[in-house]
């Protein structure tokens, strides 16, 4: 029998006074064979305000201080019980990789970025850059130029670049995806993260990968086992069969793909709803300006209510006060996508603009 205890607080929360070595010899003691700490970090503190930090200080001095002098048939790991994370999700991922975000905006329409003020957060030292390519929600896909531009400055100041490709084969011509790993020299210094939710539609079964060099792999192969468990093994033989797919499926993915958004964007274009030209992924952004809401949570309430369209507000993606853009997607069958476009059309008159 394996006996384990994955929710346990020390002295290092506010409701226990246990130091982590105290409870170890009380896990080998009730021969647990595996023991895992989980302090407390909550994102609104007892008054209702925001968290914006935590100091790992304490909780890492005690863990290692621990597991230096560890009970023999004790493993110990390390995680944390982070509460209130959809408050801030960026906050929450910042706290669990104890990093401090910079933020370079991307500019509409096209959604590029300005070289000066992307060098301007290089000159921070960042450990690393977060790349989305094609990015969700405005389906932006980088240029080649555009990715030498980082590459370069990925070099000069010695810094990691980490991509999102998850719509890597959603992608509209004449728009080509380019993989940041294959421009020269960034092998050694991209982590690709994919998934196969996107490209053969298995959003539920949450798998993913990450391609980088052994000595990276290495690590991430330990923070993946701290922080959560293995993919169903089915799941991960099913999976297999997708990846054997020729380059076929992939054109046929793009065409299909191409359709519904020729579909929906034609539609938009017909009722005069001012909206993004997605070059990749399945997203479109549309500007609610002329309605005058000052709330694009409150508008998507409104849709949904009194329009029979569900969206997502644009603030949910922007650092910035940004309250006049709100994300529908078209991976839907055209039947669907024809009805909320029927639907739309009644969308001045079913909400009129606000003074």
């Amino acid at each position: 029998m394996y006996l384990a205890d994955h929710h346990i607080h020390s002295c290092c929360s506010p409701d226990s006074e246990a130091p982590l070595s105290e409870m170890l010899r009380a896990a080998q003691a009730a021969a647990l064979s595996d023991l895992c700490a989980t302090d407390h970090c909550d994102l609104l503190d007892l008054d209702g305000g925001r968290v914006t930090g935590l100091d790992w200080a304490p909780i890492l001095t005690q863990y290692q201080a621990a597991r230096g002098d560890c009970p023999a048939g004790v493993k110990l790991r390390l995680g944390l019980e982070l509460g209130g994370a959809p408050v801030d999700p960026d906050c929450a991922a910042a706290i669990l990789s104890g990093a401090e975000p910079i933020y370079v905006p991307l500019h509409p329409p096209e959604f590029s970025f300005n070289p000066n003020e992307l060098e301007d957060a290089f000159r921070q030292n960042p450990k690393a850059l977060i790349l989305c390519n094609p990015s969700n929600p405005c389906g932006k896909v980088f240029t080649r130029q555009e990715l030498e531009t980082i590459a370069q400055l990925a070099v000069k100041y010695d810094t990691y670049v980490i991509t999102d490709e998850v719509y890597e084969h959603i992608v509209y011509a004449p728009n080509v995806h380019t993989y940041f790993a294959t421009l020269p020299g960034m092998w050694e210094r991209t982590i690709s993260c994919s998934s196969l939710s996107k490209t053969y539609s298995i959003t539920g079964w949450r798998l993913g990968y990450i391609i980088a060099p052994p000595e990276i792999i290495d690590v991430a192969k330990k923070v993946h086992d701290f922080l959560t468990v293995g993919a169903a093994a089915p799941l991960q033989e099913a999976a297999v069969t997708g990846l054997r797919f020729g380059p076929e499926y992939y054109k046929w993915l793009q065409d299909k793909y191409t359709g519904k958004r020729d579909l929906f964007l034609q539609g938009l274009r017909d009722l005069k709803i001012p909206h993004t030209e997605p070059q990749g992924a399945y997203y479109v952004m549309l500007d609610i300006s002329e309605f005058g809401f000052d709330s694009d949570l409150e508008f998507c309430e409104v849709l949904a209510r009194d329009v029979g369209v569900g969206a997502v507000p644009g603030s949910s993606f922007f650092r910035e006060p940004v309250n006049h853009l709100i994300r529908l997607h078209f991976a839907k069958k055209d039947d669907t996508l024809t009805e909320a476009l029927n639907r739309l059309a009644d969308l001045r008159k079913k909400i009129p603009a606000r003074k």
